[in-house]
């Protein structure tokens, strides 16, 4: 089980910008996502039993309590608030929850799917490269997804694109992921 592993932050090179990328494709992907406890504030943890320490907070003697943003680091809160914008995500688009998958791009450092219902589609795309990327990919065979729709992402609700000619180009930052869902 999880709690026999060190934690993500304790693997070497780990970084919160990857953490963030590997909890959107498990928040994205099909099957019910498992968060272990302290995930959510980038928690450090070796093997075990290491990985399996106290929470900072909610228990007698504890000098901080991180279940309050008061509470967290300026880092901590940055983890914590992205990966509840993933869940309000999942909870507000029926694709990322219950959506058939649709594999799109399979690049060595770019991935993009689409999570497809009847009715309606959103794109992951995530670039773990260390620098900027254009990932383009066709999504002419997504019903839901028109030609000339705007595509928003709903992380950051910045970075934008279109459809034409049934296909998506976009510019992604580095060690970025978005999730597009027609406007």
């Amino acid at each position: 089980g999880v709690h026999d592993m060190p934690r993500f932050m304790s693997e070497p090179g780990a970084t919160p910008q990857g953490l963030k990328l590997a909890q959107t494709l498990i928040m994205t992907s099909r099957g019910t996502p498992l968060l272990y406890y302290g995930d959510e504030l980038a928690m450090q943890g070796g093997p075990d039993p290491d990985n399996r320490r106290d929470f900072p907070g909610g228990f007698p003697g504890d000098t901080r309590n991180a279940f309050t943003a008061a509470g967290r680091t300026a880092a901590e809160n940055d983890t914590w608030n992205y990966l509840a914008k993933l869940g309000e995500i999942r909870r507000s688009l029926e694709p990322v929850r219950r959506g058939s998958t649709l594999d799109l791009l399979d690049e060595e450092q770019q991935l993009a799917f689409a999570r497809v219902t009847n009715t309606a589609a959103v794109v992951v795309v995530i670039n773990n490269d260390t620098k900027p990327a254009i990932a383009a990919f066709d999504v002419s065979m997504i019903k839901p997804i028109r030609e000339g729709a705007v595509l928003t992402d709903q992380i950051g609700g910045i970075l934008k694109t279109n459809v034409a000619d049934g296909r998506v180009s976009i510019d992604i930052p580095a060690r970025t992921a978005v999730i597009l869902k027609s406007e």
